[in-house]
């Protein structure tokens, strides 16, 4: 999603991009639709880790020949690659040109353990070293994360911060919220409440239903779009809380209807996060003017402000979450001024004032790094040519 954002938000402000994806070869799919289909279900974890590494490393480094070839043909200014671990691809198509390689989205190689596990550490150490050597800059999407790298042993100078955004066409006040919640069957005068996310244990998104089942009103109603692993437990919880006819599951929709059901909602929830990310909905509820509750996090705070836009409450205590949504349900001014405050951060957190922030980050660094980059052109970056490899392989990403 960041990627295809940004590409879309460069093009916008007249950079020249060119697409290069990693998971465009016939090879690659195999690869891919061979590690779902079968290593994956059949084959012990501590076997198909190993495996899926291996063919990861194998894979990049065979696109970053292509990579190479097709950079001495055409001689951008820059590689701009999304980073995933153990993907050498932008690496080696830098070494064969001399083309700088600016990575974007990086995470912390700790991340990996985290998230899919890891079957060859010392390759994952050694690939992240090699991006820490070679790379002109890494983009982190918060100071958090970007602390992070510089315990992991990346220069602090060669770290620029670029949050992620909304998509402002996409994501904008409801026109008609009564509308919106009549095409949904939702009662207009009722609270309602929404949640946006792939149901991560990180999102302990059942301590919402937790909440939302504690709260006086017997008038709001809760919609949850998305899905993951823990989905159907909360669809448990809300079966046994008897909620069923108040709190409504969407399942995964496509991006561009997303908006369509948040109009219909007064409060957006983000129950929890991880301690490290930037939770992009934060940006999409802000977008669309809605009330937010949300955890206390420096994260968070990043982001919305309590009293300004948000309430903050004390993260994993699903009890200060029913306090802080019975707050904001019970007070239509305090709605009212937050929907205010939030539309006017608008301006501030579209994609194309990302995409204008990242075109910034790369001109500071590449003069910087001028000499040795000597021959590249060095000037105003548009019109320049910005190869991207979205991250369309990468099996475990964060979402």
């Amino acid at each position: 999603m960041r990627a295809s954002a940004l590409v879309s938000a460069l093009r916008r402000i007249g950079v020249s991009v060119e697409i290069h994806e990693a998971c465009g070869s016939r090879s690659a799919r195999l690869a891919v639709t061979g590690y779902r289909a079968a290593a994956k279900r059949f084959l012990p974890r501590r076997l198909v880790l190993p495996i899926r590494d291996a063919t990861r490393i194998a894979l990049s480094l065979r696109q970053g020949e292509r990579l190479g070839r097709d950079l001495s043909m055409s001689r951008p200014d820059v590689i701009l690659e999304t980073h995933n671990c153990l993907s050498l691809s932008g690496l080696r198509g830098s070494r064969r040109t001399g083309v700088p390689l600016i990575v974007d989205d990086v995470a912390p190689p700790w991340e990996a353990d985290e998230i899919g596990g890891v079957g060859l550490r010392s390759l994952h150490r050694r690939a992240f070293d090699a991006l820490i050597r070679h790379a002109t800059l890494m983009i982190a999407v918060n100071a958090t994360l970007a602390q992070c790298l510089i315990e992991s042993g990346v220069p602090a100078e060669k770290i620029a911060v670029v949050e992620n955004g909304a998509d402002l066409d996409r994501f904008k006040p409801a026109a008609d919220r009564k509308a919106a919640r009549r095409r949904l069957g939702i009662a207009t005068d009722a609270p309602v409440l929404a949640f946006v996310g792939s149901f991560q244990a990180y999102h302990r998104a059942a301590s919402l239903i937790a909440a939302f089942a504690a709260l006086p009103s017997q008038k709001a109603i809760l919609l949850m779009i998305g899905d993951g692993p823990g989905k159907a437990e909360c669809e448990a919880l809300v079966r046994q809380a008897g909620l069923a006819d108040r709190a409504r599951f969407f399942g995964r929709l496509p991006n561009d209807a997303v908006p369509a059901v948040l109009a219909a909602a007064d409060i957006a929830v983000l129950p929890a996060t991880n301690d490290y990310g930037n939770p992009m909905k934060l940006y999409e509820y802000l977008a669309m003017g809605l009330a937010i509750v949300a955890p206390d996090k420096p994260t968070v705070r990043d982001v919305v402000t309590h009293n300004r836009n948000a309430v903050l409450f004390a993260p994993h205590d699903r009890h200060a979450l029913a306090s802080a949504l019975n707050r904001v349900i019970g007070d239509d001014d305090l709605r009212a001024r937050f929907s205010t405050n939030a539309l006017a951060e608008r301006p501030n957190i579209g994609w194309d004032a990302r995409a204008r922030s990242l075109l910034s980050a790369i001109e500071t660094a590449l003069a910087r790094n001028a000499p040795a980059v000597a021959g590249q052109n060095l000037g105003a970056m548009t019109g320049a040519a910005m190869p991207l490899r979205p991250a369309v392989t990468n099996w475990d990403r964060r979402s």
